[in-house]
């Protein structure tokens, strides 16, 4: 029975001296790096540094907020160029031009081009109608703001062949 209550205390022993081993390698370690080592609840707490209240200006906000609200209405779905107009196009170019050796390849390659053109430029005019370009430092460069202003005077409600034959 004396062995087992001796083991006991030696294992405590050997507990309480390894807490402390412990203790002291930290307390070393925490000096070597210059760490704040609190030893009593009472001492006062450091001083924490005073963090702005925003960690952004307000116009770097608006100026990431533009160019986000930018990226997502460029990068919405486009209606393709309808088949009809590239046909209407098609039909104005002379017979003498659409058939020939490399022109047929020619033409595609144009007609490829001008659906390109039309699909960056219903973009770019989706950008004007929807955004305003805000006043903000940053923002200089971009292209935006509002859509051209339509041409006083100009009517294109009807078409020009009605009014021609009327004045006839």
């Amino acid at each position: 029975a004396n062995s087992k209550l001796l083991t006991f205390r030696l294992a405590d022993h050997q507990k309480n001296l390894l807490l402390q081993i412990l203790n002291k390698e930290a307390e070393q370690a925490a000096d070597n790096e210059k760490f704040y080592y609190k030893q009593h609840k009472d001492d006062p707490k450091p001083i924490e540094p005073e963090m702005p209240q925003e960690m952004m200006s307000k116009d770097r906000r608006i100026q990431l907020n533009y160019k986000f609200l930018k990226g997502c209405v460029e990068t919405g779905p486009v209606e393709p160029m309808q088949q009809a107009w590239a046909d209407r196009i098609l039909k104005m170019i002379p017979d003498n031009l659409k058939h020939g050796r490399h022109l047929g390849e020619l033409m595609q390659e144009l007609l490829a081009e001008v659906k390109i053109l039309f699909e960056s430029s219903m973009r770019k005019s989706m950008v004007q109608h929807v955004l305003i370009k805000p006043e903000v430092k940053g923002l200089e460069n971009e292209e935006g703001g509002p859509p051209p202003e339509e041409p006083v005077g100009l009517d294109y409600s009807k078409p020009w062949h009605e009014t021609f034959q009327e004045n006839q």
